[in-house]
């Protein structure tokens, strides 16, 4: 496998057209590090933004004994992008499932010739793929759900009965704290495999150089971040979500809890005006963009760009 290029960065930077381009000088193949296109359905708000060009089924991958992941790909611009479309929006899918099936896709599905670039601004995806990561113990979701309802007394109790040495070693703080019992229950109750085609091979993916993308200055993320949400609501934001509540999703399903999506479904039950609804959803935008910013300056191999508002002309040569 060739080594990889990353293109991260602020939301609404044009990391993807820029991937694009690399993509066409180096003969690469694109795969998505974005938390919110791996769902199904979810195209308008997420900004998936692949036109009318049609997602090609490759195979389904299991993942574990009651989840697959959808592998197959777009072709933008005659370039291939995979990593969209996993799963439907009713169903969890972590950083730990993102890294065992995109590890899956760089070994199988990309072009032994071709240059992978990841591209996205999930920095939590880009660390797991990137760097060591423990593969032994994924999350167990109808565990955790059962768990959720307990009392910390129940939490201590129970993991006692699993793993009193584990209790032990945990500090005062964790052992009062529920999130980190069940973490602990779930690892001291986890299946010592993992599905024999996920298994990760020991090797990180190499990386050739790292790429990111931030706005020079707060006001050009606002800016931007307004002008790319009015946009999607004349796509058809709204329409989006009527339809996927209409299919029975709701705001409690891992792919509707997010960003617009919430905030148009309060609009759609009758607790905020479309301008409430479309201001809360342009705040947490601009959040979560300082949010990715925070995280990825961590990161000392990041080589950074400034992007100007409205120039996209005057991106970054590779």
């Amino acid at each position: 496998m060739q080594k990889a290029i990353i293109i991260t960065g602020q939301t609404g930077t044009g990391k993807t057209n820029l991937a694009l381009e690399e993509a066409k000088k180096c003969g690469g193949e694109l795969v998505s590090a974005d938390a919110r296109l791996i769902y199904k359905k979810l195209d308008i708000i997420t900004g998936k933004d692949v036109g009318s060009a049609v997602f090609n089924k490759v195979y389904e991958l299991v993942v574990d004994s009651d989840r697959t992941a959808e592998i197959g790909y777009y072709t933008l611009d005659s370039i291939k992008v995979w990593g969209c479309d996993f799963v439907n929006p009713d169903t969890h899918f972590s950083s730990y499932d993102y890294k065992l099936v995109v590890q899956y896709i760089l070994r199988n599905a990309i072009a032994k010739t071709s240059v992978p670039i990841i591209v996205g601004g999930t920095h939590l995806y880009i660390k797991h793929l990137t760097q060591s990561f423990d593969f032994s113990v994924g999350p167990q979701w109808k565990l955790r759900n059962d768990l959720e309802g307990l009392t910390v007394l129940d939490l201590q109790e129970k993991l006692k009965d699993y793993d009193t040495e584990m209790f032990f070693s945990m500090n005062p703080s964790d052992q009062a704290n529920p999130r980190r019992l069940i973490r602990k229950i779930e690892i001291a109750l986890a299946p010592k495999h993992t599905p024999q085609e996920l298994i990760d091979d020991g090797n990180d993916i190499g990386v050739e150089k790292k790429i990111g993308l931030r706005f020079s200055t707060n006001e050009d993320c606002l800016a931007t971040i307004k002008k790319r949400i009015h946009q999607r609501l004349a796509d058809g934001a709204l329409e989006e979500v009527k339809s996927l509540l209409s299919e029975g999703y709701s705001e409690k399903d891992p792919g509707l809890h997010t960003i617009g999506y919430k905030e148009l479904i309060e609009h759609l039950r009758g607790d905020t005006s479309l301008e409430e609804a479309c201001e809360k959803w342009l705040i947490a935008e601009v959040q979560y963009a300082k949010r990715q910013l925070s995280f990825m300056k961590q990161d000392a191999s990041i080589e950074w760009y400034t992007i100007p508002y409205e120039k996209s002309s005057q991106q970054p040569t590779l």
